[in-house]
């Protein structure tokens, strides 16, 4: 992976909303780039349990279902 020095990242003042997560990669991108992401959604309860475990931010269920 190339490695962006952190005065480079683009994305410092950016935060986001991650829906249909599977297990992350977008998320890994943006952060990356130094984005905060605020919320997720994944449907998928596996899947939800490792994006928590990869980002340590909890993914709510089904889109649909939240208020």
């Amino acid at each position: 992976m190339i490695k962006i020095a952190e005065a480079e990242k683009k994305l410092n003042n950016y935060k986001f909303i991650d829906l249909f997560v599977r297990i992350g990669g977008l998320h890994y991108v943006l952060k990356y780039l130094g984005a905060e992401c605020l919320f997720a959604s994944e449907i998928d309860e596996k899947e939800s349990y490792v994006y928590e475990l990869n980002y340590g931010l909890k993914s709510f269920g089904y889109i649909t279902k939240i208020k």
